[in-house]
C-alpha cells in the first residue's frame, strides 16, 4: 500500500467519509475513484467512478468513530441515569400523591397543599361564637412583649378527628381556639353553615335537648351567615316564654309573701280591743 500520500492506480482509498474506493486517477485537483460495495457473501462490486475532492491511505474516521463511540457510551450512560431519575421521581410523585391522599381524608387536611402555598389570608376562629381575623392578627402574640408567633397546633383525638388550634400565647401556653384556614369572607361562611347545619343534626338527635352550638349560634350570629331553621327558632322561643313564665312567677310569689309580710306587721301593729 502506498505510504507517501502519492496514489497509484489500483491503491485502496478512502473519502473524507471513510467510504472505501479504488484508486483510478487524479485530475485537476481532484481524484477519481471507483467506489466499493459489499454483496451478499462478502464479494466487492465497484460502483460507477466518482470524483472526489480529498482522498486517504487510511481511513480519516478511524478517530472520529472513537469519538463518537466514546459520546455514544456517554449518552447512553446518560440516558440510563434520565431513565433510573425519571423512576425515581415518578416512584416519588407516587408516593406523595398516596401520602396526600391520605392526608386530605382527613377534613382539617383537605387542602394542605393551600396551606404551604400561602393562598390562606383569614382564620376563622370558632368557638360559640365565631370571628374572622387576618392570618397575621391570629398568628400574632397578644403580648406586646413577646415578638414570637402564636403557635398554630393539628389537635387530634381518639376517635381519628383532626382540628387546627391556634394557642393564645407565643409559647403554647393558655387555651386554644379552634380555627380554620380560609381564603375568603365567603369560603369562611361555607364553613360555617357547614358547622352549623352538623350542629343543628346533632341537636335534633339528642333525646333531651341541651344547650350548644345550633342554640348559642342561633342567638350570636349574624343571619348573614347562618339559616337557622323553623324547629330550632320555635325552641329558642318556647326556652325564652318558659323562662319568662318563671320569672313572672317568681315575682308573683315574692308578691304573695310580701304581701302577708304586710298583713302580719298591720296586724300586729293594731291595738287589741280586748
Amino acid at each position: 500500500m502506498n505510504t507517501n500520500n502519492t496514489f497509484n492506480k489500483g491503491d485502496t482509498v478512502y473519502n473524507i467519509h471513510g467510504q472505501q474506493g479504488a484508486y483510478i486517477a487524479s485530475y485537476g485537483g481532484a481524484h477519481l475513484v471507483a467506489p466499493e460495495y459489499e454483496q451478499e457473501y462478502g464479494e466487492p462490486h465497484w460502483g460507477q467512478p466518482e470524483e472526489w475532492r480529498e482522498v486517504f491511505l487510511t481511513p480519516p474516521t478511524v478517530k472520529l468513530e472513537a469519538k463518537v463511540d466514546e459520546l455514544d457510551k456517554l449518552i447512553t450512560e446518560k440516558r440510563a441515569e434520565l431513565k433510573r431519575i425519571n423512576a425515581e421521581l415518578d416512584q416519588s410523585g407516587r408516593l406523595y400523591q398516596d401520602q396526600l391522599k391520605k392526608l386530605k381524608q382527613h377534613q382539617a387536611l383537605q387542602r394542605i397543599e393551600d396551606y404551604m402555598d400561602g393562598k390562606f389570608t383569614h382564620f376563622l376562629q370558632v368557638g360559640y361564637e365565631i370571628k374572622l381575623v387576618s392570618k397575621e392578627d391570629a398568628l400574632k402574640s397578644p403580648d406586646r412583649y413577646d415578638s414570637d408567633m402564636k403557635l398554630l397546633t393539628l389537635f387530634g383525638s381518639t376517635k381519628g378527628d383532626l382540628q387546627w388550634r391556634i394557642n393564645r400565647w407565643g409559647d403554647g401556653s393558655g387555651s386554644e381556639t379552634n380555627v380554620y384556614p380560609c381564603e375568603s369572607e365567603d369560603e369562611a361562611k361555607e364553613i360555617v353553615r357547614k358547622l352549623y347545619a352538623e350542629a343543628v343534626e346533632e341537636w335534633r338527635a339528642q333525646e333531651k335537648k341541651h344547650h350548644g352550638r345550633a342554640l348559642e349560634w342561633a342567638n350570636t350570629v349574624d343571619e348573614d351567615w347562618i339559616d337557622v331553621p323553623q324547629d330550632v327558632k320555635n325552641y329558642l322561643r318556647d326556652q325564652l316564654l318558659d323562662a319568662r313564665m318563671k320569672v313572672l312567677e317568681e315575682a308573683e310569689k315574692r308578691l304573695r309573701e310580701a304581701q302577708e309580710n304586710l298583713a302580719d306587721a298591720l296586724a300586729k301593729s293594731l291595738p287589741d280591743r280586748n
